[in-house]
């Protein structure tokens, strides 16, 4: 599975290098995002073993490929402050809500390991951070934001949901036999 998490963000990287339009972001990074979100969701259903480190490893792989394609195009783009706005939503949102999901997850011991999966409520809160990045890109696309802000950060704002969830999810294991490594 592991090589499957490096294909997906192999992927990501690539979505947030095309360019189409004059900001030079495209709505190809959303459909990765949301593809990604799909994957995690449906892989964490069924459970699997709590280590920390592999959690860690993909919300960075997403921040990284989410600044790489956009980092570059800062000199160029011409911020104005529905960007600002849109970029401080997005941020609180995928923030707030990866803090919120990270509690929803499920944590229990199996085979002297400590496993987690997801219920309802996170697959619940993953459809709304969904809903609610889709209604900002829509909101910043209404009212004449640049790309950078509604849809070429899409995959750094899935990094860091997903980081900050992750974190809330490794301080929440229990110490001890079946921990996790």
């Amino acid at each position: 599975m592991a090589g499957f998490e490096a294909l997906l963000a192999s992927g990501a990287a690539v979505a947030g290098s095309v360019a189409e339009d004059a900001d030079g972001a495209g709505r190809l990074p959303m459909f990765v995002g949301l593809f990604v979100v799909v994957v995690i969701v449906v892989t964490r259903m069924g459970g699997r073993e709590l280590r920390p480190v592999k959690l860690l490893v993909l919300p960075v792989v997403l921040l990284a490929a989410g600044l790489a394609p956009v980092l570059p195009l800062l000199p160029e783009v011409e911020l104005h402050g529905i960007d600002y706005q849109l970029i401080a939503a997005d941020l609180v949102v995928s923030v707030g809500l990866g803090v919120v999901r990270g509690f929803t997850v499920r944590i229990y011991p199996k085979l002297a390991a400590t496993w987690y999966r997801y219920g309802p409520a996170t697959v619940a809160l993953w459809g709304l951070s969904i809903g609610l990045r889709f209604l900002l890109g829509g909101y910043g696309a209404d009212h004449a934001a640049t790309a950078l802000s509604t849809s070429a950060s899409v995959i750094f704002m899935l990094g860091l949901t997903l980081l900050t969830q992750n974190v809330v999810v490794i301080a929440r294991r229990p110490s001890g036999v079946g921990a996790g490594a």
